[in-house]
């Protein structure tokens, strides 16, 4: 075969337009899920920040028990806070200054990539140089 007939040829252009419209399809879909996916991440951000808000006032009122606590066995005697009572006493107050935290982590939605390129008959020629 010295070049591509015209049926070849025709095919070529046929499958030619499919490339880039598929490219098109492709694209258009990742823009759709893009824009979906940042819709939907709005109302989840939004809980976290509430949780954070929640765990924050929280962490507010363990701090203020945790201080009263330890202001309460320094006013203890040394006899008093070596005793049992004052061991266990320590032990409550340990568990008060825990502070409670939210951590959340999402998985990595990276922008979607894909390798598609349109053809040309530069790239494919019709017949040898």
């Amino acid at each position: 075969m010295k070049k591509l007939n015209k049926t070849q040829r025709a095919e070529f252009e046929e499958h030619q337009a499919a490339i880039v419209k598929a490219i098109n399809m492709l694209q258009e879909t990742i823009d759709e899920f893009t824009q979906k996916r940042s819709e939907l991440f709005v109302p989840v951000e939004e809980a976290f920040e509430n949780a954070s808000a929640v765990v924050d006032s929280f962490n507010e009122f363990r701090d203020d028990i945790a201080t009263q606590l330890n202001d309460y066995a320094d006013e203890r005697s040394e006899t008093w806070q070596e005793s049992e009572n004052g061991e266990r006493y320590r032990e409550w107050i340990d568990q008060w200054e825990a502070e409670l935290d939210v951590d959340i982590s999402f998985p990595d939605l990276a922008d979607v990539e894909y390798e598609l390129e349109e053809i040309h008959e530069e790239d494919y020629p019709i017949e040898p140089d």
